[in-house]
C-alpha cells in the first residue's frame, strides 16, 4: 500500500523556488521572453559586446565572397554609384546644380553627400529586416533584442569605413586640397551612427508589426535620397522659397551631409548644423530604443 500511494497521479508535488539571490546570479533562469529592467538590460547588452562586433565583422567577410573581386566590391560600389549620377546630372543634362562660385566641383560635392547617404540607407535597411530575420534565434535564446540593431549599425560601419576613404580619394583627385578639418569626419560619422541605430529601432519594430513596411521603405528612402540635397545645392534653388528651404534644411540627413561637405570640400564647420544633427540623433536614439524595447516580449511570437 505504501508503495501504491507513492505513486498515486494524484498527489502533487510543489516545484522547487528558485532562491532570489540564485536568480539574481544566473538572469538566464528568467523566461525566453523576460524583461529585465532597463539597468540589467543595458548590463545584459554590454556583455554582450563581443557579440555585436564578432558576428557582424563575419558577415561583412562573408559578402562577395562567391565574385571574383570580392572584398573590392565595397570600394567599388559607391564609386560605381557615383558615376552613374555624374554622367546623367553632369555629362547628360549638363546643368548647373551647385554654386558657379564653389571652389570644388560636382564630381566632390556628389562623392561627398551619396556615401554619408547610403550608410544611413543601408542600415535602416538592414534593420528593417532583423526581427523577421532572426526568428530562430529570438525564439529560442534570451538575450536583450536590441543587441540586433546594435550590431547591424556596426556591421554597416565597418563597410562605410572603407566607403569613406573612397570619398576621400575622390575629393583628393578632383583637386580639392585637405586641410585639418578632415578629421571632423570621425566625429560626424560616429554621431551619424547613433542617429541611424535611432532609425534602426524603429524600422525593426515597424516592419514587425507591419510586414508591408519593407515593401514601402525602398521608395520611401528613394524619396528621401531626391530631396536631401544630395544631387543639387538646396540654397541655390530655395532663393525664392524661404519656407521650402527652411524644410529641405531640417531635414536630418542633410545636416550630415552639410557637415561632411563642409569639413571635406570647404575645410569648416557650422555650429547650426552640429545643433540640427545632434538634436535628432539624441532624440531618435531615446526615442527608438523606448520604442523598440516597449514591444521586446512581442518579438518571440513573430
Amino acid at each position: 500500500m505504501s508503495g501504491a500511494s507513492s505513486a498515486d497521479p494524484t498527489s502533487t508535488v510543489s516545484a522547487p523556488e528558485i532562491p532570489a539571490d540564485v536568480e539574481a546570479t544566473w538572469p538566464s533562469l528568467r523566461p525566453v521572453n523576460a524583461q529585465p529592467g532597463l539597468r540589467l538590460y543595458l548590463e545584459e547588452m554590454w556583455a554582450r559586446r563581443s557579440f555585436m562586433v564578432v558576428v557582424p565583422a563575419g558577415d561583412l567577410k562573408a559578402r562577395h565572397q562567391d565574385t571574383m573581386l570580392g572584398q573590392l566590391w565595397h570600394m567599388f560600389n559607391p564609386l560605381l554609384l557615383t558615376a552613374v549620377y555624374f554622367l546623367i546630372f553632369d555629362v547628360i543634362v549638363n546643368r548647373s546644380l551647385i554654386n558657379e562660385d564653389a571652389t570644388y566641383g560636382y564630381l566632390a560635392f556628389l562623392v561627398a553627400g551619396i556615401i554619408p547617404y547610403q550608410y544611413t540607407q543601408k542600415t535602416v535597411m538592414q534593420g528593417a529586416r532583423l526581427i523577421i530575420s532572426n526568428r530562430s534565434l529570438i525564439q529560442s535564446v534570451r538575450f536583450p533584442r536590441a543587441v540586433l540593431p546594435v550590431s547591424a549599425v556596426i556591421g554597416e560601419l565597418m563597410a562605410h569605413g572603407t566607403a569613406l576613404f573612397v570619398m576621400l580619394a575622390v575629393i583628393l583627385a578632383t583637386g580639392v586640397r585637405p586641410s585639418i578639418a578632415w578629421l571632423l569626419v570621425i566625429p560626424i560619422t560616429f554621431f551619424q551612427s547613433i542617429f541611424n541605430l535611432g532609425l534602426s529601432f524603429l524600422a525593426s519594430r515597424l516592419t514587425f508589426h507591419f510586414r508591408d513596411f519593407q515593401n514601402i521603405l525602398p521608395f520611401a528612402l528613394r524619396l528621401w535620397f531626391y530631396i536631401s540635397g544630395i544631387l543639387f545645392e538646396i540654397e541655390q534653388f530655395t532663393q525664392d522659397h524661404p519656407t521650402r528651404r527652411l524644410l529641405l534644411e531640417a531635414n536630418p540627413i542633410n545636416a550630415f551631409i552639410r557637415l561632411i561637405r563642409d569639413a571635406t570640400l570647404e575645410g569648416r564647420t557650422e555650429l547650426s548644423a552640429w545643433i540640427l544633427a545632434l538634436g535628432w540623433t539624441g532624440g531618435l536614439l531615446v526615442a527608438g530604443f523606448f520604442y523598440f524595447r516597449a514591444a521586446e516580449t512581442e518579438y518571440g511570437r513573430v
